[in-house]
This record gives C-alpha cells, structure tokens and sequence, in this order.
C-alpha cells in the first residue's frame, strides 16, 4: 500500500437513515421542550352553575353565570357562530386587567333591536358553548311596549349590620325573563321593572340574592311590595312578603291626589345606567304635560296625564352617556304655568364603582334560542352543568414568538451536522 492510498483512503461514514432518524429525533425533542409550557391544559374542567341572559332590551343584554370556582371571565359576541369577535368584560373588571368572580355580570351595549346574536362564555382560558354550539338571544323590536311599574329595590346587610356590597341579585316573575343587579358599598341594590308583562300587583316574585362567599337568601314578595322591600335583608336569611297590598301603583296615585306636579324619574344628579332613562312624573289630571330633553340632539314632546295625574314619556331613541337636562311646563291647580327642571347623567358603567345611591339595570324581555335541545325561557345551561372545552380564546401568553425561529435555527445546525457527518 503506496503512501497516496493510505492518505487518501475513505473515512469512516455515518449512515444516511440513522442521521436523519437521529435529527427528526432532536427537532421533536426541542419543539415539545420549548412549547409544551404555552399550551393551554386540556386536563382543567369549567363546571358552570348557571348561565341566564338577564336584562335584554331592544339596545342592551346582559349575561350572568356562575362558576363553581373564583375565576376570570368575559363574553365573546358576535351576529353569527363564526364570527364572534366582539369582547364584554365584567362589568367590576377594568380593561382587561381581570379579576376572579364566582358570580360574573357583563353587559353587552351598543346592539340592534329584532336581531339575533350568538355568545360564548371564557373562563379558565377555555371557550365554553352550548354542547360546543354558541349560546344564542333576540333582542326584542325598538317599539316594545314600557311599563308603568315603578323600579324594584332594597338592602342588604350582612349577619354583623354592615352592607354587603357585589352580591348579585336576581329577581324573577312567571312568564318574564329575569333581572339582575349588584349591591352597592352601601348594600343597597335596583333594577327597573320597565318590560315587566304583568297586571296584577299581586304578582309574585322572587328575589335570590348571591354572596361571593356562596351565602344565599331568597325572598318571596309580590309587585306591591318591591318598591321598596318593606325591611332590610340579612343575608343568609329567607323572607316572604307576599300579600296585603290592592294597588301596585299605590306610591304613585298618592303624590297626584295631593295635585301636585313633579318629575318622580330620572332622579335629580343620579347616574342612569343603560341608554333610555325612565320619564315618569305627575300634574293635574288630564292635563297636558310639555316635555324637553336637552341633550346631543334636543327632544320635545307633549304628553297627556291619566285621570290621577300620571304622565310618562318614552324616548324614541337611546340617549348618549354623559349628562342630560329634562324640563317639564304644565299647569297647577289654580291654572297657573309651572316649570321645572331635572338634570340627570346618563351612566356607561351599570355596575363599576359603588355609589352612595342604587342605580337602575335595564328590565326587558328575552326571547332565547337555544343551538341544541330545548330548554327553559331563560335558563341556557342546566344547573351543575360540566364543560370541558379546551378551545383558548386568545393567544396564551409564553414564549411562542421566538420559539418557532429558534427551533428552526437549530435543525438548520443540526441539519448540517448530519450533512458533514454523513458525507
């Protein structure tokens, strides 16, 4: 053997097959190894107590649900099962700086009357249907009839006298949807009775009002003894106040057989939640009542009070937020020209930062639909009910951005590894 040949003579080489084996062997590793963390577990079941569209008017709606858990949660909308992609937080939530709730409450602003949306709850980063369908309501038609009932409200205090603030409370009738609103620092709570389809002011009600510690009183009472709740409530205790009372409008007739001319609603300098505030008052019976809403655009309107003085005017439209000035011009008992003036704020924030006073929830009917089997007018899931849907609603957070170009550098080295190995 020459000097050339033993210089020269094949090196030992690695086999093709075994190389590339052993670089998909390492591009696997890195992957499962820099990404597993980012991935949202599949392992972690939502279990949902309840689900309710609550206070549904023709420009607003509401959900409310209760986990079994503290947890974060907001509400994915849109006008088909495809395309929901506009966001609701909670409505004690700042931006998304989200905190955890076991009972959640965000309203859905901004919507169109007579139309169909679709809904999907997130909580614990899972996207949370109906049996993986989305969750579906109507808003009922701009010109839906209004009531004449007067808002149902009272307090609540805890077993040691001092007010319960964020307790949800729910108050439903028969044949209505229901109606929910959170306590104030001050333990006091209201909601509007507006879409109330009822004539009896001995319609009964009940009231569940729901701790964030899981404590629970209900109260029972009819129409004519909502407005307000004839005692304060201790929660963890249960009431019933039903019977006694003929008429439901009883507070009202009062102020009109003394003849007198006021503007009961809005309240003076009180924030109005929602877009269209109640404009209620009483004058002389029969007599013709001139209303003006200073606002963006400026309202003007005549209306007509019943034989015992009552008035009321229903706007065409939602009100912007911010504040407004109603003024009325009528005629007292001696004939003389009365004005008077009532400055209100319209309130972006049903339930964010506790107030002294109680502000007003939206009341209105609901129609629901729900994507799979029949259920009950307003109840969307069944109580106790466990979902396990893993589907993030959002990126989840990590280090996926760089991962992937990191990833691809390294099998490029180890690609090119293999090459000199091989040949």
């Amino acid at each position: 053997m020459t000097y050339s040949q033993l210089y020269l003579k094949d090196r030992f080489k690695v086999p093709t097959i075994a190389t590339l084996v052993f670089i998909f062997a390492l591009i696997v590793f890195f992957a499962r190894f820099f990404t597993k963390s980012s991935l949202p577990s599949r392992a972690s079941n939502v279990t949902l107590k309840r689900v309710e569209v609550v206070n549904l008017s023709p420009y607003q709606a509401a959900i409310y649900w209760q986990t079994d858990t503290k947890q974060a949660g907001w509400v994915m909308l849109g006008d088909n099962e495809n395309q929901m992609n506009r966001v609701f937080n909670d409505e004690r939530d700042v931006s998304n700086d989200r905190s955890l709730y076991t009972n959640h409450y965000a309203v859905l602003r901004n919507l169109k009357d007579n139309h169909q949306y679709f809904f999907k709850l997130v909580s614990n980063n899972q996207l949370i249907g109906d049996n993986g369908k989305a969750f579906t309501f109507t808003t009922p038609a701009g010109n839906s009839p209004v009531s004449n009932l007067s808002p149902a409200y009272g307090k609540v205090i805890k077993s040691n006298d001092q007010p319960l603030a964020n307790a949800v409370v729910v108050v439903s009738f028969d044949n209505n949807s229901p109606l929910v609103a959170l306590t104030k620092e001050t333990g006091e709570w209201l909601v509007s009775l507006n879409y109330v389809k009822t004539t009896s002011a001995r319609q009964p009600a009940k009231i569940e009002i729901i701790s964030e510690d899981g404590e629970m009183s209900t109260v029972t009472a009819d129409l004519s003894h909502l407005s307000p709740l004839p005692q304060t409530i201790v929660m963890g205790k249960n009431y019933d106040f039903t019977g006694g009372a003929t008429n439901v409008l009883a507070a009202e007739t009062t102020a009109s057989t003394k003849k007198t001319v006021s503007i009961i609603y809005p309240l003076e300098n009180v924030p109005v939640p929602g877009t269209i505030p109640i404009i209620k008052g009483t004058a002389m019976p029969n007599s013709d009542v001139s209303i003006t809403i200073h606002s963006e655009k400026t309202y003007s309107a005549r209306v007509k009070s019943d034989i015992n003085g009552n008035w009321q005017y229903n706007l065409p439209e939602p009100l912007a937020f911010g504040p407004h000035e109603v003024t009325i011009t009528t005629r007292d008992e001696n004939g003389n020209e009365v004005t008077l003036k009532r400055d209100f704020v319209m309130q972006n924030n049903v339930l964010g930062a506790a107030t002294s006073a109680p502000t007003i929830s939206g009341a209105p009917l609901i129609t629901v639909s729900p994507t799979t089997a029949p259920l009950p007018t307003y109840l969307l899931t069944p109580t106790a009910m466990t979902v396990n849907t893993a589907t993030p609603s959002a990126p989840v957070s990590g280090t996926n951005g760089f991962i992937m170009p990191a990833i691809g550098g390294a099998s490029l080295v180890i690609v090119g590894m293999g090459v000199i190995l091989a040949f």
